[in-house]
């Protein structure tokens, strides 16, 4: 497997933090990106979490957006 390390969230950014994360979730999910690599990915870049305090409420999120961007790049 072959990781860009070119690829950053920026280059996917929708003007939505949501729609952000979840553009770059699909583009690492489809490289073969772990989840936790995933997770920790957009930790490091995303500076706007006023809507995620606190690592159980930011867990939660990572994990719904990270498990729809999996669905949807495994059904295809």
């Amino acid at each position: 497997m072959c990781h860009e390390n070119s690829l950053t969230r920026s280059y996917y950014d929708k003007g939505d933090e949501f729609a952000t994360d979840f553009a770059y979730a699909l583009a690492l999910c489809r490289r073969g990106y772990k989840q936790t690599e995933i997770s920790q990915r957009i930790i490091a870049t995303r500076q706007n979490w006023k809507n995620h305090i606190g690592p159980k409420k930011m867990g939660n999120y990572l994990t719904r957006t990270i498990t729809k961007a999996w669905k949807i790049v495994t059904q295809n």
